[in-house]
């Protein structure tokens, strides 16, 4: 099967074949482990740093994209495994003379378990523009809620394929690792740091300290959408009435200290740094722009 947690690593030989999982598929004449490499006329030309060759390889960069391009394509009919279109360009990128070509992760292989493969992220209103002359707490709550609402838009109308896509290479950041993320950001800082809540983690384990954003192969997008909307909501409830200079103990902060109105800056910084991300990694997916 060809599925991994990690990225698949497709060793490109002199020899010009690709070896993935004991698989062997021609990519034509051209190797990624010789400083030089033929034109088929029985000339050489040196890779050196010549812009039409990839970088340390000797091969014309347009034909490494278009031997991948293949290769993929090969690779995908004879697993049966799923590839959205979207990420085939950046799986077009050798790292250089004799080394691997990095395969981002497989989204949705076959055999594992990922939910339900036909939902599709709802549509999320915008909403009206909030009131820009109100009091502090409303417009911290008013921020918030629209720096949540960006993150489910960045979201809305793609599969639990698309949401598992990490598009972005060399960062294995996908939609659905931030969705995830900002619900046990939300989590922790509200509930747990602030009130003291005991509770479990939702997507990260012992094991894997980045279980949010790394462990998105396995998981439900469906559920976890819902867990994100579940979360927000729970926070919300949970602080609501509270006042912005009410303190809670926190043993890492200088003085010991943190307010509810620091956890409230720190989430729309949090925020403003993911939808960031978001803003990329859905517009190479689909070319999708704007919040």
């Amino acid at each position: 099967m060809f599925c991994d947690d990690e990225h698949e690593r497709v060793s490109v030989l002199a020899r010009g074949d690709v070896q993935a999982h004991g698989m062997s598929l021609p990519v034509g004449r051209y190797s990624a482990t010789s400083p030089t490499t033929s034109n088929g006329q029985g000339d050489t030309t040196s890779a050196g740093n010549h812009p039409d060759f990839q970088p340390g390889t000797g091969i014309p960069a347009a034909v490494l994209e278009s031997e991948a391009r293949a290769v993929m394509a090969e690779l995908v009919a004879a697993t049966g495994g799923p590839m959205v279109h979207a990420l085939l360009p950046s799986c077009c990128r050798l790292v250089g003379g004799g080394q691997d070509m990095r395969v981002p992760r497989k989204i949705g292989c076959t055999g594992r378990h990922d939910g339900d493969m036909t939902w599709t992220a709802p549509d999320v209103e915008r909403g009206p523009r909030s009131d820009m002359a109100c009091g502090e707490r409303e417009m911290l709550d008013n921020w918030l809620k629209l720096r949540r609402v960006f993150l489910l838009r960045k979201c809305a109308g793609l599969t639990t394929e698309q949401l598992k896509t990490a598009s972005v290479e060399p960062s294995n950041l996908t939609l659905l690792g931030l969705l995830r993320h900002m619900t046990e950001v939300e989590r922790f800082w509200f509930r747990e740091k602030f009130l003291h809540e005991d509770l479990p983690e939702l997507h990260i384990t012992e094991e894997y300290e980045d279980g949010d954003f790394d462990l998105v192969a396995d998981a439900d997008a469906k559920a976890d959408y819902a867990a994100f909307l579940a979360e927000t909501a729970a926070c919300d409830a949970a602080v609501a009435g509270i006042d912005l200079d009410e303190l809670a103990d926190d043993p890492r902060a200088p003085t010991g200290k943190v307010s509810l109105r620091w956890v409230y800056i720190h989430l729309l910084e949090e925020y403003a740094q993911h939808t960031g991300h978001a803003d990329l990694i859905r517009e190479r997916i689909d070319g999708g722009t704007g919040a």
